[in-house]
């Protein structure tokens, strides 16, 4: 599966190529905080800020409508809310991996 649907992308943006770009340069902007705030969260244990930045991850992603990545962003979500700080790191190395990947094909 591709890292995101460009066709999904230009449907959610009623074919407007100007508010895809406007839309793939917002994600740009916010990904690396959005990133940040999980990994800073994991890293100190807190669960409850983990899942909070992971879900406002997948927001962005789901309007970028890079699934594959949003489905791992959820992953780490599920796994913070159920309390299981190693699901959630895990789930987050997958996460990391699966953003370089949209990173390139948004290149």
């Amino acid at each position: 599966m591709e890292p995101l649907d460009w066709a999904v992308l230009k449907e959610q943006c009623a074919g407007d190529e100007d508010l895809v770009r406007e839309v793939v340069a917002l994600y740009r902007r916010d990904q690396a905080t959005l990133l940040g705030d999980v990994q800073r969260a994991l890293e100190a244990g807190d669960l409850l800020a983990g899942k909070r930045s992971a879900h406002r991850l997948k927001g962005a992603l789901l309007s970028l409508a890079a699934t594959p990545a949003a489905d791992l962003a959820l992953k780490v979500e599920q796994a913070a809310e159920a309390g299981d700080a190693a699901r959630a790191r895990e789930a987050l190395l997958r996460l990391e991996a699966e953003l370089a990947r949209l990173a390139a094909a948004l290149a």
